[in-house]
């Protein structure tokens, strides 16, 4: 929020509390900021939403809160902001092993054959380099799409395994992506190109925007590659006729 300046970080450990003061040489906040500073989507003074503001502190506050902890600010304007976090510890008496299992493999690709596409709709360029080497590597011929719109062309265009979508691209996003390749696919009884979402939002509404889209699986990033497998096995099986 300043051009010029710095972010002091200090920490401190005393036998039962963990403190943490962060402070910074911003504009700082206005005397009535308490009434909403930890609440999500926090407005300013003339009532437009500040998304910089907010959201980052609440998420802050609730893991505080779940540690029994205490958050406390103080600022002067034009000149910074300080939080002070409290935490309270233990001392470990006795050191306790921990015992680790052995994981299973990531799942292998559904099917054996050798004609296995899929369509990689993602914003982020690494992410969308990452997914391919996974598929690339389980036999699969990528396409890659790096907006909705490709995604939909390529998506009514040929014939797809399945397509992971990001939600959130530029000139289209996923959900109306999804929608367009439903409608185009309605005139086509008997296709249905499965489409698994990929999004940073997991909350219950973001599930059933997807699901209303026309998407039959959901994957919130961050992702392992075991999860990505088990979700498109998922949708796989749940949409294969079954005698």
């Amino acid at each position: 929020f300043t051009p010029h300046g710095e972010i002091d970080l200090l920490l401190g450990l005393t036998d039962d509390t963990l403190q943490i003061i962060v402070r910074d040489t911003g504009p700082g906040l206005p005397a009535d900021a308490d009434h909403g500073l930890f609440v999500p989507h926090y407005k300013d003074e003339k009532g437009n939403p500040a998304p910089k503001l907010g959201l980052g502190l609440t998420m802050a506050k609730e893991v505080i809160d779940a540690l029994h902890g205490t958050i406390t600010y103080r600022s002067s304007p034009g000149q910074g902001t300080e939080f002070s976090v409290a935490i309270p510890v233990s001392t470990a008496t006795e050191a306790t092993p921990v015992i680790i299992e052995a994981t299973a493999e990531p799942p292998s690709p559904h099917r054996l054959d050798d004609n296995r596409r899929a369509i990689i709709a993602e914003n982020g360029s690494i992410n969308r380099l990452y997914i391919k080497r996974v598929l690339e590597l389980a036999g699969y011929q990528v396409a890659q799409a790096s907006n909705g719109a490709i995604a939909m062309e390529s998506a009514i265009e040929g014939s797809w395994d399945f397509i992971l979508m990001d939600v959130s691209m530029p000139k289209m996003d996923g959900l109306e992506a999804t929608r367009r390749i439903r409608a185009h696919e309605s005139g086509q009884p008997g296709r249905h190109t499965p489409i698994i979402a990929l999004t940073a939002h997991a909350y219950t509404e973001d599930r059933q925007a997807c699901a209303q889209a026309g998407m039959d699986g959901f994957l919130s990033k961050p992702f392992t590659e075991t999860a990505l497998w088990a979700e498109i096995h998922r949708v796989l099986d749940s949409l294969e006729p079954h005698s």
